[in-house]
């Protein structure tokens, strides 16, 4: 089942809790984790976010998550569309690592300036990646992390601050 949370919310926590893809669209939260959270969403393969004027970062935590029942470990593919305030996926604790992630896509989120802080967080699995109208975009990765070995295809599209620095694509 696909669960948007505009329109769910009536269906009841149980349900919503289960759910493997979500849709968060205008809503007014601060980051998805405080969503997920809310509902107890730990199985959540697919997440769609696009129109959250609010958010800053995707992924926000005062504390880490434990690798077990992370909601971020279970993801593999996130899409990520009209995030004005988006500067981050995660507020760069470490607590969210996105080991099964296989497609990224992000685009017009003018105010993200690099995607993964550190190698920690660096998505082995990532298949497929897709970026395009970041206007301050600088970075895929802030540091050298190494490589991303499953990276299959790679599409960049109107990043005018991006340097090519960061990771190597082996695959590539």
């Amino acid at each position: 089942d696909i669960v948007d949370t505009k329109r769910s919310m009536d269906l009841g926590k149980d349900y919503i809790s289960k759910a493997e893809y979500v849709s968060v669209s205008e809503n007014e939260s601060k980051s998805v984790s405080l969503i997920f959270r809310e509902f107890q969403m730990r199985s959540v393969k697919g997440c769609w976010v696009e129109r959250c004027k609010k958010m800053a970062n995707l992924f926000a935590s005062g504390e880490k998550e434990d690798q077990e029942t992370s909601f971020s470990s279970s993801l593999e593919t996130l899409w990520i569309s009209n995030l004005p305030l988006l500067k981050k996926l995660d507020h760069g604790n470490g607590g969210f690592v996105f080991k099964n992630l296989k497609k990224l896509s992000i685009d017009c989120c003018p105010s993200i300036e690099s995607l993964f802080p550190g190698a920690f967080q660096l998505p082995d699995n990532l298949e497929i990646l897709r970026v395009k109208f970041c206007d301050k975009l600088k970075k895929l990765f802030k540091e050298e992390v190494g490589e991303l070995p499953k990276l299959r295809k790679l599409y960049l599209l109107d990043l005018p601050v991006i340097s090519p620095d960061g990771v190597k694509f082996p695959n590539l």
